[in-house]
């Protein structure tokens, strides 16, 4: 069983913390631990478990120890609608949106659509700030341009990307690949991706692209491709500019 998919009862919680159930009880009713309900008890998962711990510089035990050497505690994933709704938000905001009705994991990859009566702005989202960012801050601390991406749409990117793109950082969340590469190389990029998603073995992990440099304009770049563990199922893509010019489209 890899790290995060294991569950704890509240005893379970309690005995491996060495503190009475009250509190682990306490810990869940106050929100700051997550946990599930199933019937009349809860579990806790692991992952938030050692979020929590984590988060709230308690010790953490040394059977929880060995799955989180060399790795970042984040909360299990939930969708956005289960976030509102465990943060107290009506859960009839949600009603009418098509990320819910498609059950879709990365909620800002459908923030095109227009939920009726709300508008969006994915960058300043809490659900965004707090849940996402967290996870694919790390590529702002690259040199090179970067993003997170999973299928068509990016999740997120660093000012260099934005920087070679042009794109601004409220465009970033949900933006779709089309709008960044160039229609010379889009086909390309699409099918390594659907082959990626495949569990093809053979998709190459750097190869030179175009991407769109203005209306009229591309760019030639150099990309590596990168699969991450946390967000799973997303990859992490690099870009190396190959000249500082432009070729005519």
């Amino acid at each position: 069983m890899t790290l995060g998919q294991a569950r704890y009862s509240v005893k379970e919680v309690a005995d491996g913390c060495g503190v009475g159930r009250s509190t682990v009880g306490y810990w869940i009713r106050s929100g700051k631990l997550r946990a599930n309900r199933v019937g009349r008890d809860y579990v806790v998962p692991e992952q938030d478990l050692l979020f929590f711990l984590n988060a709230s510089g308690k010790s953490v035990p040394a059977w929880l120890q060995g799955g989180l050497q060399g790795k970042a505690a984040f909360p299990s994933f939930r969708f956005c609608w289960e976030y509102r709704s465990e943060e107290g938000e009506s859960a009839h905001a949600c009603n009418g949106c098509m990320v819910q009705k498609k059950q879709m994991r990365a909620c800002f990859a459908g923030c095109r659509h227009v939920v009726p009566g709300r508008e969006i702005h994915c960058h300043r989202c809490r659900y965004y700030v707090e849940h996402i960012q967290p996870r694919i801050g790390f590529v702002h601390q690259l040199a090179a341009p970067a993003a997170v991406y999973e299928g068509l749409h990016i999740w997120g990117a660093n000012a260099r990307f934005r920087q070679l793109t042009g794109f601004s950082e409220a465009e970033i969340p949900g933006l779709g690949i089309e709008r960044v590469f160039h229609a010379d190389s889009l086909e390309r990029v699409i099918s390594n991706i659907r082959r990626r998603a495949l569990g093809s073995t053979d998709v190459p992990t750097n190869y030179e692209v175009y991407i769109k440099k203005g209306r009229k304009e591309k760019g030639k770049v150099k990309i590596c491709v990168v699969p991450l563990e946390d967000p799973e199922g997303t990859f992490l893509i690099l870009f190396y500019p190959l000249h500082a010019g432009v070729d005519g489209a």
